[in-house]
């Protein structure tokens, strides 16, 4: 009863601290009052089905938080890392404690045939290891790197993530098989801090394609803002060429209309011919000044 008992504490606390975590990575995409009813709802689920179905219960934890994530309008792939990445980060975080308290300290791994200060004290080590790891990942994300990060390349991520579940339900029965002995955990620990590793140089690898193809793109863009200016400059330079020749046309019209005396034919003239070409002039002038005070051509 005792055991029960610990358990469903240390169960509530572990969905409180996966709630926590996603909407800390998330950048606080959920309110306080929505993030406590999640909680609710997943302690209510998912409490009797870790009772009877154990670690398979996750399964379903994590459908209800993919499912009330996507509600907050992330997108699919964004809903599945939010949920698995904290889970994921605490089965790590778990393992080390385990390791620390088995091969350091000699303790016992069976914190649920303890007491309740036991548990508070794994659950409140476990939430503070985690919300540290959070911020530090929610910050990350922010970089134009992470957001640089190419549809295939989430996809990519979402799969290593999916196989991680498929590790961490291996981690569990093969330490199932062994009745969960002080060995079997210190083996697994390190095992599992393995390939937290290899899982953490692929993101990384993912990062740095994301980075690249970020700077491909400045650079196609910037060779297209370069483009763009060239021509301008040509149009403009043409057009100046073109005024060359119509200015000797003007003078000589002038010269015609002055001797004729005509004020009517020099008066259309003026609104006709000189008054719209001064007004490419202006423009010209202007266009020709905002690029030429630019420090940035490839702006």
């Amino acid at each position: 009863m005792q055991s029960a008992f610990l358990l469903t504490i240390s169960g509530i606390s572990q969905l409180f601290i996966l709630v926590v975590s996603a909407n800390i990575i998330g950048r606080r995409f959920l309110s306080l009052r929505e993030a406590v009813y999640l909680v609710v709802i997943l302690s209510i689920i998912g409490t009797p089905l870790l009772m009877t179905l154990q670690y398979f219960s996750l399964l379903v934890v994590l459908g209800i938080a993919i499912l009330a994530f996507r509600w907050k309008k992330k997108s699919w792939i964004e809903s599945v890392v939010l949920s698995i990445v904290p889970l994921f980060l605490m089965i790590c975080i778990n393992y080390i404690l385990e390791w620390i308290t088995v091969a350091i300290l000699g303790g016992s791994n069976a914190i649920y045939g303890g007491n309740i200060v036991s548990v508070l004290i794994s659950s409140i080590a476990l939430y503070l290891a985690t919300y540290a790891v959070s911020l530090l990942i929610e910050k990350l994300s922010r970089a134009e790197t992470y957001k640089s990060i190419s549809k295939k390349s989430s996809y990519l991520l979402v799969l290593l993530l999916s196989v991680t579940i498929v590790m961490m339900y291996l981690f569990i029965y093969l330490e199932s098989l062994y009745s969960f002995s002080n060995d079997i955990i210190i083996a697994n620990s390190l095992l599992f801090c393995i390939y937290a590793i290899g899982i953490s140089v692929a993101f990384l690898v993912l990062l740095r394609v994301g980075q690249i193809q970020l700077e491909i793109q400045k650079q196609k863009l910037q060779l297209g803002r370069l483009n763009k200016y060239t021509k301008e400059m040509e149009r403009i330079s043409s057009e100046m060429s073109d005024f060359n020749h119509d200015y000797i046309n003007i003078l000589a019209s002038l010269h015609g209309y002055i001797e004729k005396g005509d004020q009517l034919l020099l008066k259309n003239y003026f609104q006709e011919t000189i008054k719209p070409l001064n007004q490419v002039l202006i423009k010209n002038k202007n266009q020709l000044s905002e690029y030429t005070n630019r420090k940035d051509l490839t702006q």
